[in-house]
């Protein structure tokens, strides 16, 4: 199994019989797989134990057990986050930094915002074609909205939650560099993003992911 190749302890096998159609597509997937990785995907609010810090702590862990042991083994981490997809719930001071609020009722903008992408318009020119589409009309925080207002707000909470990821990217470097792997490693930034803003539609399916390999010379 899988879990016999990797370095860290927080694993486990979780066998699905699958189609051509995916694992996720099928009840008993949804109600046996989902709940052992919504911990991961549920780490989304504005607070440290429970946003982008958990998810770098975890790798910060496992670089500090690596440390203590001298392990000098190479590694491979995924180093996967669940911002900024929505609900973009922001840390308080990178909230403030991008004039955005997690609750968000104002109906002028906060001149601290972003400012409006140039293909912002107020209303899709025809119909999307979903009705009840969750991602058109159910994300927090915007809803049906496309006001100016609203848009720019949520704009500032997707940057307060890529600048909260940068900054803990940042201290797995610095932890890297200060283990003497840093300049021995490859590190891979990614991002997911099968949706995104176009005119006026916002959707949040978008995930950052940092793979960091460790070569085995030196």
């Amino acid at each position: 199994m899988l879990t016999k190749k990797v370095a860290s302890n927080d694993t486990e096998d979780v066998c699905l019989e699958t189609g051509h159609i995916g694992i996720y597509v099928s009840s008993k997937t949804q109600k046996e797989f989902v709940p052992k990785i919504i911990d991961w995907l549920g780490k989304r609010e504005g607070d440290e134990k429970n946003g982008s810090w958990w998810h770098g702590e975890q790798v910060m862990d496992f670089l500090r057990t690596r440390e203590s042991a001298g392990d000098q083994k190479p590694f491979l981490i995924f180093f996967g986050f669940s911002h900024p997809h929505d609900p973009r719930y922001g840390k308080p001071e990178l909230l403030e930094k991008y004039g955005a609020k997690n609750e968000f009722t104002d109906t002028i903008p906060n001149p601290k915002a972003p400012p409006l992408q140039e293909n912002w318009l107020p209303a899709h020119p025809f119909h999307h074609g979903h009705p009840g589409l969750r991602d058109e009309e159910r994300v927090q925080g915007i809803m049906l909205n496309r006001d100016e207002a609203t848009i720019r707000n949520e704009l500032g909470r997707e940057y307060a939650c890529i600048e909260n990821i940068d900054m803990q990217i940042g201290s797995v470097l610095d932890k890297l560099e200060e283990m003497g792997e840093l300049e021995n490693t490859y590190i891979f930034f990614t991002a997911q993003g099968d949706r995104c803003r176009l005119k006026i539609k916002y959707s949040g399916r978008k995930h950052h992911a940092v793979q960091i390999l460790r070569r085995r010379d030196r």
